[in-house]
């Protein structure tokens, strides 16, 4: 889940739920080098990017 730089996807949505058949991997930093952001999310079946507003 990238872009959840407050951390609130792990708290948002039934956990038990969503991990008794995946794994979650919530990213909590940004990833500018888009290299960077491939290699993490390779592997991946599904990302979800969380909205951000930026003022």
């Amino acid at each position: 889940m990238p872009d959840d730089y407050q951390d609130v996807a792990p708290t948002s949505a039934d956990r038990p739920a969503v991990t008794a058949d995946c794994d979650l991997d919530v990213v909590t930093t940004h990833i500018d080098d888009v290299d960077e952001l491939v290699a993490r999310l390779q592997d991946s079946k599904i990302a979800v990017a969380m909205p951000t507003s930026r003022a």
